[in-house]
């Protein structure tokens, strides 16, 4: 992987908690419970994006859930701009 993509999924964070989420151990389940404007939805993109594009994560082992379609869209649309596009449609199949 590319030094660049790395740098924009971890490295450009700069928040030291988001960052220990995303680069955590995949041998757990996560779950993120934070208030308004934490950075719930930034981590857990950023968190996808780890483990598509760091850990190699097949798309079809990872479950997002959201409690809204607009969360979701907003999911998609992020994880789409860090990782590409393709990614993102392995991921929800289509969008």
């Amino acid at each position: 992987m590319a030094a660049q993509s790395y740098q924009r999924i971890v490295t450009d964070l700069e928040n030291p908690d988001q960052i220990k989420i995303v680069t955590a151990a995949t041998s757990r389940n996560r779950l993120i419970l934070a208030g308004p404007g934490s950075g719930k939805t930034k981590t857990v993109v950023h968190r996808c994006a780890y483990l598509l594009r760091v850990e190699r994560i097949r798309p079809q082992s990872i479950l997002v859930c959201c409690f809204s379609r607009n969360g979701a869209v907003e999911l998609r649309r992020r994880l789409a701009d860090l990782v590409g596009l393709d990614e993102v449609q392995k991921l929800w199949g289509s969008l």
